[in-house]
């Protein structure tokens, strides 16, 4: 077995390993090229490789994430070295021949503007007068973009990859340390709805032991069921079933046809609050009609989901909820996923674990009948 007895560290500059973009150079042509390293004003390292015919260039890769070495292995000695290197893609820098094919260009169009000018009719005139104006605009455009874009540096990295998703879905923060700090509920339902719904969580509260006869809808009515059974405060269990109420409200107002939703409908009579939000946050008004579209469904499923996380201790049971708003189990476990949710021990569960799964985008893909 080698051993590693020395470990090289140039502070200065390390060996650049180059890859070619566009194919390879024949053997042996390696001697004719000339190479160096250069520093731009950004302290950005770049290589500069030139032949007889055409030049390379290519920043150096500053990732500071993992190290890169080459291994110098001595087969008399069985000792090996360490070397550390840097990477860099090359890319081709193409010279353009333009002293002879613009003059050339330019001396072919403006010949025959002039012919058209001279002998031509005056629709003919009319075309080619617009045409020198226009490309005389379109140089001066491509002039001014390619000053404008030419200092311009786009950093991929920090891009994340739930924007795409974040119109439907609460925002999540992947740095919570526990399932309470996943999810901001101010954000979601803020506390003034909850105050709103004072008096008609009381009036629930009573009735707990006739869930049937409350009238809610079937998932919430489950829900309700298994809050009965937990041994809670009732302090506790008032807010949940507030946020369980409200879930009844959202999941009604996507039960009511399209057709039948006038400008002005009221989802819920007695708390002109839950109405107001509900309206507002899932759904539109254009052409003095209100619009329900499919994204605003997914919004509120997702919603309703981490609602319901708050209120049953971070499971959901997506069996029931898929029979109340007649929607797949497997699209709401795809819903899920972009929620950060977990499969449960059951199948038919979603559950919140930390530490949270990688990021999901929502799929756009529909299945062609």
């Amino acid at each position: 077995m080698s051993v590693i007895t020395e470990i090289y560290n140039n502070n200065n500059c390390n060996p650049v390993l180059v890859e070619f973009q566009n194919g390879k150079f024949n053997p042996g042509e390696e001697h004719n090229l000339k190479s160096g390293l250069y520093k731009t004003k950004s302290n950005k390292v770049v290589v500069g490789i030139e032949s007889q015919k055409i030049a390379y260039t290519g920043i150096v890769s500053d990732t500071k994430l993992y190290n890169d070495y080459i291994v110098i292995h001595n087969k008399r000695t069985k000792k090996c070295r360490l070397v550390p290197v840097d990477f860099a893609t090359l890319q081709p820098q193409l010279k353009k021949k333009r002293d002879l094919l613009d003059v050339t260009s330019s001396a072919l169009d403006t010949s025959i503007s002039d012919l058209n000018k001279q002998f031509g009719s005056k629709k003919t005139i009319r075309i080619t007068e617009q045409h020198e104006r226009l490309k005389m605009n379109i140089d001066s455009v491509k002039e001014d973009l390619e000053k404008t874009v030419a200092d311009i540096e786009v950093d991929f990295s920090n891009q994340n990859k739930e924007d795409d998703d974040g119109v439907y879905r609460p925002k999540i923060n992947r740095g919570a340390s526990v399932k309470e700090d996943v999810y901001n509920f101010e954000d979601i339902l803020p506390s003034k709805i909850l105050d709103s719904m004072d008096a008609e969580v009381d009036h629930v509260m009573k009735n707990l032991e006739s869930i049937e006869d409350l009238k809610f809808r079937p998932f919430v009515a489950y829900c309700l069921q298994k809050l009965r059974e937990l041994k809670i405060s009732d302090e506790k269990r008032k807010d949940k079933i507030k946020i369980l109420t409200y879930i009844h409200y959202l999941l009604h107002f996507f039960s009511i046809p399209i057709k039948n939703l006038p400008k002005k409908i009221s989802i819920c009579e007695n708390n002109k609050d839950i109405n107001f939000h509900i309206l507002d946050n899932f759904s539109s008004v254009s052409m003095q009609k209100r619009h329900r579209s499919l994204s605003m469904k997914t919004k509120a499923v997702c919603y309703a989901l981490v609602l319901t996380l708050f209120a049953m201790d971070y499971e959901v049971n997506i069996e029931e909820l898929s029979k109340d708003i007649k929607m797949g189990i497997k699209k709401i476990q795809e819903i899920g996923r972009v929620l950060a949710l977990s499969q449960g021990k059951d199948k038919n569960y979603l559950t919140l674990k930390l530490p949270l799964p990688a990021v999901v985008q929502m799929s756009a893909k529909r299945k062609r009948k």
